[in-house]
């Protein structure tokens, strides 16, 4: 097998950032993350989407935590600068409909839901198939 990619590494080395103002739900993502052998960074405000943003392969925000309107404006921010792709949690999976590096799951969600979207995100963009603008 030397080499090859398997479900459980391929995250392996990729940074994912996760904002929550939950902890248990950042500490529930890191671990999934982490078995998948993913670098996690985690924020639990909208103030530090950003920076904990920066230099990930992807952000999993888990948007129904906060305001939906701060949510909207810091994802625009972030699209418009040219941010990762994002994957939103939320109920309301339509706030991510015109955005071509977001991809929406709706809540309630299990991890390997998130885990699906990501990898839909991150590896078909490597195909030139996916959502995401950048790696």
């Amino acid at each position: 097998m030397g080499g090859r990619t398997t479900p459980a590494t391929m995250f392996q080395g990729l940074r994912i950032a996760v904002v929550s103002a939950l902890a248990e739900t950042r500490r529930a993502m890191r671990g999934y993350l982490e078995a998948v052998e993913a670098e996690v960074r985690t924020a639990s405000t909208l103030a530090d989407l950003a920076v904990v943003a920066s230099g990930a392969a992807a952000l999993v925000l888990f948007a129904d935590d906060f305001p939906h309107g701060r949510v909207l404006t810091a994802l625009a921010a972030l699209v418009a600068a040219g941010g990762p792709g994002i994957v939103v949690v939320s109920e309301d999976v339509e706030m991510a409909k015109d955005a071509r590096q977001v991809v929406a799951v709706p809540r309630p969600a299990w991890g390997w839901m998130v885990l699906d979207a990501l990898r839909t995100l991150i590896f078909d963009e490597q195909r030139g198939e996916g959502r995401s603008k950048k790696r």
